[in-house]
């Protein structure tokens, strides 16, 4: 048998490795945090840099344009500086399509998928900061279905289409009110990945189909569907309720199914837009370009599996002259 005394040399040694390991990590968290420091110090921009920036952009701003800073921690700076110059319907916009002309402020190196296809006016660094202004064309807009909400005809039907209620259009509240008070389609100013959106709030039903029918929709030669989670605290409440069947055989959804929205012109199928359990505000584009021009019914119908906390919200567009027709491919659990 080992002695006393064995075992507490084998017990001390054992503290000396784990306190010579515990202090070695200390010293590389402290290194990393000290370069991480110096870093930030590096890339920081003083006061008058913003202010110079301040003055450049006021004296050549336009009514209508667009300000986008980067990257995006910088935003609370930026517009405590010229945050006035900014409206509640830039922030919350889908893209930046739409607008003519876009200032870029930011860190010098960073730049900013909102000049995707936009031509550089001019540029200018003031210290650590770059300005630019760019220009583009903004597509044309044929139909808004934010717009138009209230134009919609919304009814919840089973998954063979047929009806099982008509929601109403309550015009003091401005929403399509189902029966269930808490079951309602509307505008919406909602958080989706921690940035404010605008979209059409449509959350899904259980065993159901929520779907919106627009008729007589000017199309064009594509249709752009944005869509995300609204809630944060929905979001994790939905992976949380996922995880807890899976990882401890409670009550739940078996697996992640996303969102889908199918998308039917005159009754017949153009596809389907699928939107994951995650923070992302996702870009798809459909091509209508053989139907541009024409109006046409357009129905949107939502359903998905297990639909606790998955308040989907989505902003549409049905445009002209869309550059880069592609279609953007949905991955998810």
């Amino acid at each position: 048998m080992t002695s006393t005394p064995h075992r507490q040399s084998r017990r001390g040694h054992l503290l000396t490795r784990l306190a010579a390991a515990s202090l070695a990590a200390v010293v590389v968290l402290a290194i990393v945090e000290t370069i991480s420091v110096c870093m930030v110090c590096r890339t920081h921009a003083t006061r008058r840099a913003w202010t110079q920036v301040e003055s450049l952009v006021r004296q050549n701003f336009h009514a209508g344009d667009l300000l986008v800073f980067v990257p995006n921690w910088i935003d609370p700076i930026g517009r405590l500086h010229v945050g006035d110059l900014l409206n509640t319907k830039q922030v919350s916009r889908p893209d930046s399509d739409n607008y003519s002309r876009i200032w870029v402020i930011g860190l010098a190196g960073f730049r900013s998928k909102a000049t995707t296809d936009a031509s550089l006016l001019w540029r200018k660094s003031v210290g650590k900061l770059a300005i630019s202004l760019y220009r583009r064309q903004p597509v044309q807009i044929t139909f808004d279905f934010y717009e138009r909400v209230s134009e919609a005809h919304v009814r919840m039907t089973d998954r063979r289409g047929r009806e099982t209620e008509l929601c109403h259009w309550d015009t003091s509240r401005k929403r399509h009110q189902c029966q269930s008070r808490w079951n309602n389609v509307r505008q919406k100013l909602a958080e989706i990945g921690y940035h404010l959106r605008r979209c059409i709030y449509a959350h899904p039903v259980d065993g159901k189909v929520l779907e919106l029918r627009y008729s007589m929709a000017l199309l064009g030669d594509v249709l752009v569907f944005f869509t995300g989670l609204d809630n944060y605290d929905a979001r994790y409440r939905a992976r949380r309720a996922w995880y807890m069947a899976y990882r401890y055989g409670k009550p739940g959804p078996s697996r992640l199914d996303p969102v889908s929205v199918d998308i039917l012109l005159d009754g017949h199928r153009l596809g389907v837009v699928r939107q994951p359990i995650d923070e992302q505000w996702h870009r798809n584009i459909l091509d209508t370009s053989r139907f541009a021009g024409k109006l046409m019914n357009v129905t949107l119908r939502v359903h998905s599996n297990h639909v606790y906390g998955k308040a989907l919200c989505f902003y549409a567009q049905a445009r002209r002259d869309e550059k880069g027709l592609t279609r953007t491919v949905m991955k998810y659990p």
